[in-house]
């Protein structure tokens, strides 16, 4: 297991072989904090918040067309939604279980 020095500013290099495992590049992301007195890393992406919107908007606009096209009624669409958007949140529940 390779070992890292503190800089100054209290720096350290991430080793390369861990770099090559996680797939880091200069300039990425990491989200730090501590776990049971251990320094725990975890890349992040950052997206825009408009690019994003953009996204679901258009998404949602095709899900809709598509479920009007099938007589699907607007509280159907509505449940449809919600169930979703529910399903997600447990998926990324239980990502987070599993990460710790």
């Amino acid at each position: 297991m390779p070992l890292v020095t503190i800089k100054k500013k209290y720096q350290v290099v991430i080793p390369q072989e861990v770099r090559e495992q996680l797939q880091l590049n200069e300039g990425d992301l990491l989200e730090a904090h501590v776990e049971n007195g251990r320094q725990i890393y975890t890349p992040k992406l950052l997206i825009d918040r408009d690019a994003a919107f953009n996204t679901i908007e258009t998404i949602g606009a095709k899900a809709r067309s598509i479920w009007e096209a099938e007589g699907k009624t607007e509280e159907a669409i509505e449940a449809l939604i919600l169930e979703t958007i529910e399903d997600v949140r447990n998926d990324q529940y239980k990502a987070g279980e599993t990460s710790k």
